[in-house]
């Protein structure tokens, strides 16, 4: 708008009009002082009327060109009205959008906010059913353990009660051979061989009582064969468990003794050895009374003498 003023103006002052006026209006004065010389009032008049003439001509022309500039100018103005408006639209479209966007922001960090409570809810409900089934699991390996334990302890009693049947059926079997063995003794009495055999047998089992009858079967099967060595040598082992143990030295020396004759002395080695431990065990204010005992020890004294004759 600025330019076309300009413009405007330098038409206004470059214009022919403008200068062709310009000299009317000398001449009017020129005329005026040509009439005031010579008192002829067409000196004056003419200029005048032609100044007048142009004026008027020039003043079209200038209305002529401002509204010529004013249309422009207010097809300007109207344009940029209209650029105006049409860029206020266009921020109202985006302030709009922007709005919009916003909202969806807006409405997209809710749903966000909605989806983070509802993953944190599930997130806690996960971490009471992890505790959860951590509580059981360990439930269940104490449990397990308990099962381990008591599969261990049924297993332990297992081999105890297969302990315990191997030694029933052994001693049923034992039972079986002394009844047989008593059986065959009823049938030959005087046996010896017989009543040491059954003496091995009921000397095996645990109880006392068995073992004290295992006794007087060794002191059968010796007063039959009084040179049964084994039949000694086994009924000392039994005093000696017994707690009987003069008894069992003197029946031990005599086994040695016997062995020694016999030249078995792998069993006179062992006989002495063991005899030897039980003396060591008798107390020393002991009085060695026993007949067996004294016959014993002079038998032993004869043999080893004999030994170095």
């Amino acid at each position: 708008m600025q330019h076309l003023l300009d413009a405007q103006a330098e038409t206004k002052q470059s214009h022919w009009l403008n200068h062709l006026e310009t000299l009317s209006v000398i001449g009017s004065v020129g005329g005026a002082i040509a009439s005031a010389v010579t008192n002829q009032v067409a000196f004056a008049s003419i200029p005048l009327s032609l100044t007048a003439t142009l004026h008027l001509a020039n003043r079209r022309r200038l209305a002529e060109s401002t509204g010529e500039v004013r249309q422009v100018m207010i097809a300007q103005l109207s344009q940029q009205d209209q650029e105006y408006k049409a860029q206020i639209e266009a921020l109202n479209q985006s302030g709009q959008l922007r709005k919009d966007a916003i909202a969806t922001l807006t409405q997209q960090d809710e749903d966000k906010q909605l989806s983070i409570e509802a993953i944190t809810k599930q997130n806690q409900t996960q971490q009471q059913t992890l505790e959860s089934l951590n509580e059981k699991l360990e439930s269940l390996e104490e449990h397990g353990a308990i099962l381990v334990k008591r599969t261990e302890e049924l297993e332990t009693d297992s081999e105890v009660l297969k302990e315990k049947e191997q030694r029933l059926e052994t001693a049923l079997d034992q039972l079986h051979e002394i009844d047989q063995l008593t059986q065959i003794i009823r049938a030959t009495p005087r046996d010896a061989t017989l009543y040491y055999r059954r003496g091995l047998v009921r000397g095996s089992l645990c109880r006392l009582d068995d073992q004290r009858i295992a006794i007087d079967d060794y002191s059968q099967a010796i007063a039959l064969d009084t040179a049964y060595a084994d039949a000694y040598f086994q009924r000392g082992v039994l005093r000696s468990k017994i707690e009987e143990k003069q008894q069992a030295v003197a029946d031990l020396r005599i086994a040695a003794k016997l062995y020694f004759e016999a030249g078995d002395l792998e069993h006179y080695d062992e006989a002495m050895r063991l005899s030897q431990e039980q003396h060591e065990l008798v107390p020393a204010a002991v009085e060695r009374d026993t007949p067996a005992q004294d016959e014993a020890q002079s038998e032993e004294s004869l043999v080893i003498g004999n030994l170095f004759d």
